[in-house]
């Protein structure tokens, strides 16, 4: 005996009810402050630290440029070690 077919068929509009997707509501605004320093603060080092740099070791200082690269390299190298 098959008892398969005793059990009502559910309506389209309660399998879809029940398997649609809900959205997740968007946060705050407030939220993202941190967000945005910490863009900002990457934008200071890779932009305009190196900058800065440039102008002191190879104009200020005259180093040599491998010392010049090396120097770029140390201040980039925190970022490398990022993980989220």
């Amino acid at each position: 005996f098959d008892d398969r077919h005793d059990k009502p068929v559910p309506s389209p509009a309660s399998l879809r009810k029940r398997l649609e997707i809900r959205q997740p509501k968007p946060k705050k605004k407030e939220g993202r402050f941190g967000l945005y320093a910490q863009y900002f603060a990457v934008g200071v080092v890779y932009g305009g630290l190196p900058q800065t740099m440039y102008g002191f070791f190879l104009g200020y200082l005259n180093v040599d440029a491998y010392a010049y690269a090396a120097a770029t390299t140390v201040v980039a190298l925190p970022w490398s070690f990022k993980f989220v």
